[in-house]
């Protein structure tokens, strides 16, 4: 495969990802600040057939971004890879979560067990959010498309 046909395979995979999480975490907290619990049981039941994509998405981009990075020992790479361990270990968490309350919302059985997964979920989520999201930015320097800007007072 073409670096060029791997490097969009790569980006486009991983920014899917940051994309999903990003709105199941949205989706989430909005129907948790709401109240409404036919939207939350709803949502649960959506996240569950939907987030099997991330199945697909992570691994591609994992696969795709070593191939990319082939044996370099660049900083930012090497926290790349350090990154991704902690995304997929995410990444699993978030997908038993996600079925766990899946079973209660699909059981009617909203309690506090059902909440307190939910704000694992939210807490799991948002890190992962955070790791993808410096996933991307560490990509777009490697790649130079936008350059690192120096912090304030340095």
């Amino acid at each position: 495969m073409k670096r060029k046909t791997t490097s969009s395979i790569h980006a486009i995979a991983g920014i899917s990802a940051f994309l999903l999480i990003l709105i199941f975490f949205l989706a989430s907290l909005a129907c948790e600040l709401s109240g409404n619990l036919a939207w939350l049981i709803q949502l649960k039941k959506i996240i569950f057939f939907t987030m099997w994509a991330m199945v697909i998405l992570v691994p591609a981009a994992a696969l795709t971004g070593n191939k990319l990075a082939g044996k370099s020992k660049d900083a930012r790479v090497e926290k790349k890879r350090g990154r991704m361990r902690w995304i997929a270990l995410n990444g699993v968490i978030l997908l038993s979560l996600a079925s766990f309350l899946f079973y209660k919302a699909c059981n009617d059985e909203i309690d506090s067990l059902f909440f307190a997964a939910q704000v694992a979920e939210l807490i799991v989520g948002a890190t992962n959010i955070l790791l993808l999201g410096l996933m991307i930015r560490d990509g777009f320097r490697l790649t130079r498309r936008f350059k690192a800007t120096p912090a304030i007072g340095s």
